[in-house]
């Protein structure tokens, strides 16, 4: 049985088990990989290296960001293909994220290329700094298509439900560039640049790949030239990636006010120790949705596609259980024992008093988180990417600012807790709702159509 009659026929809590793992394994791997460039230039370099990559985080952010649009949109339209079993549509989909790649990742290099001292100034890099930063920012944009090519089209691989081939791939991808980070460091005696150069050779890597994969065994390229450029259908790609844009520039707004909020805060050190060890360790326990949405994702988009309606609500109530369930084992070791788990990153002296209440207010919320992860999902890969964007594009600036502001003014630093404790609570329930209703229009008008 081929992997499109799996999706549409197995049971789904057996496509669940089987999916999800390689998913979150391959996510796991994204996040170790976006360590070991600060780790390698912290040891092998110093700490003004370190500070300088550091500060090209927030400006990575837009490459994710652009990234992150082209592979969901793309990977979106590629499921509900494979579900209506429209074979045209696949050529001419690759050909236009080649060239939306191309654009995008050609246009972020001139800009990174021209600008990045003063991007960085902006930031607050100074002397040694600065140079680090710019030094490592200035060729990393110029491999940004690599980075591009290969996470859209890994993408498209995890849409058709091969999420197995695509972890692998990320292994190769992650592998080399653990190897070849130190090598072009310290033995080529290329520096800061070696860092960056490391991370292109291994995203090429990882692109060509990818595209062997579609190229040699989807057998497209004698279709690639057979295919025509359509801006109306580039537009599409951008539109329906567009809720996932907004998540990722979303992000970053969020640190950057979080962090400000602290930093301000009159508790000083402590406080700013105690709010990184929870956000990472929040960031941490989150991370295996996102695995098990990689399986979602494809299976509610091939379906879909195939017109099975009644197997996409199923699939929706599999996947919110299976998900709620993960997220509640994820965030019991915290609630119950929360000065440990901050104490494996902080020391108990540089640790608020309360910090195990603050610690255990975030965690409260995240074992329904996946309610509004999944509901998002179901939009995108059911035509309905304006709703999403409309729901992501408003949070920030509806929903999180002025509650965050509100409760720091009520409860000063602790109100941090408090506000991202309602904040999210409150999006989940305008998410969930919004995705019900558009759920019930939706299914009635895939029924009076089929």
């Amino acid at each position: 049985m081929d992997r499109r009659n799996k999706i549409l026929n197995e049971s789904i809590w057996k496509l669940m088990l089987t999916l999800s793992p390689p998913g979150i394994l391959g996510m796991a791997m994204v996040a170790l990989n976006s360590l070991i460039d600060a780790f390698f230039v912290s040891h092998l370099i110093s700490s003004y290296a370190f500070a300088g990559v550091s500060l090209t985080l927030p400006l990575s952010t837009v490459n994710s960001a652009l990234t992150s649009m082209l592979s969901s949109g793309a990977s979106v339209l590629y499921s509900r293909s494979i579900g209506s079993e429209n074979e045209g549509l696949k050529p001419r989909l690759f050909k236009h994220l080649l060239l939306l790649v191309s654009v995008s990742s050609f246009i972020l290099a001139l800009l990174g290329t021209f600008f990045a001292e003063h991007f960085l100034q902006f930031l607050g890099a100074q002397g040694k700094s600065l140079e680090y930063g710019s030094s490592f920012y200035k060729l990393s944009v110029i491999g940004y298509i690599t980075s591009m090519l290969g996470l859209c089209t890994s993408g498209l691989i995890r849409a058709e439900g091969n999420i197995s081939y695509a972890m692998k791939i990320t292994g190769i991808a992650v592998v080399l560039n653990i190897l070849l980070n130190p090598v072009l460091i310290k033995y080529t005696h290329l520096g800061i640049q070696g860092s960056a150069l490391a991370t292109i050779l291994s995203m090429a890597v990882y692109s060509a790949l990818n595209i062997r994969y579609f190229l040699k065994e989807k057998g497209l390229m004698p279709k690639l030239g057979r295919s025509t450029l359509d801006l109306h259908f580039a537009v599409e790609i951008l539109r329906t990636g567009l809720p996932s844009f907004f998540m990722q520039i979303n992000g970053f707004i969020r640190q950057f006010v979080l962090f400000r909020l602290v930093a301000m805060s009159s508790v000083g050190l402590p406080a700013l120790a105690t709010f990184s060890a929870i956000y990472r360790l929040f960031s941490f326990a989150a991370l295996p949705v996102l695995g098990i949405l990689q399986a979602y994702a494809p299976i509610i988009g091939i379906n879909w596609g195939a017109g099975q309606t009644e197997r996409v609500k199923k699939a929706i109530g599999v996947f919110r259980l299976g998900a709620c369930l993960l997220m509640t084992c994820m965030a019991l070791p915290g609630l119950l024992f929360p000065e440990t788990m901050l104490e494996t990153l902080v020391s108990p002296d540089k640790l608020l008093p309360n910090g195990a209440l603050s610690f255990r207010l975030v965690l409260l919320i995240l074992p329904i988180l996946p309610l509004a992860s999944t509901s998002i999902v179901f939009l995108q890969a059911t035509g309905h990417s304006n709703t999403a964007s409309r729901l992501t594009l408003g949070r920030e600036f509806l929903l999180f600012l002025p509650i965050l502001l509100l409760s720091v003014k009520l409860w000063n630093y602790q109100g941090i807790y408090y506000g991202l404790l309602l904040e999210n609570a409150v999006y989940i329930l305008i998410v969930y709702t919004v995705a019900l209703r558009t759920m019930k229009r939706a299914f009635q008008g895939h029924l009076s159509t089929s």
